[in-house]
């Protein structure tokens, strides 16, 4: 017969009970870890909505450019005249 895996035996030969193993697991967190713990997660997700947004938003942009056909031109780092030419086709008021 086998003896269990819990028990050794002592110097007598008799069966003696191995001492518990302590824990290894983390100890709770507090509240305070818990609720910036889920702040960092809400920042993120923000922050991903926000890239989605803008490049949906650009890919649109660039399709209605497509459409009127409104080629960007050198000399306008900042696309204004090309979105005024856009809002111009849209019939849009331009600012």
């Amino acid at each position: 017969m086998s003896e269990s895996n819990d028990n050794v035996l002592s110097d007598d030969g008799t069966a003696v009970a191995e001492p518990a193993k302590k824990s290894r697991r983390k100890p709770p967190k507090t509240l305070e870890q818990r609720f910036l713990e889920k702040q960092q997660e809400a920042e993120k997700l923000r922050l991903q909505i926000e890239e989605k947004r803008e490049e949906l938003r650009s890919e649109l942009v660039d399709a209605l450019y497509a459409k009127y056909g409104i080629d960007a031109r050198k000399g306008d780092p900042t696309e204004t005249g090309r979105i005024n030419r856009l809002r111009s086709e849209l019939g849009l008021s331009t600012v």
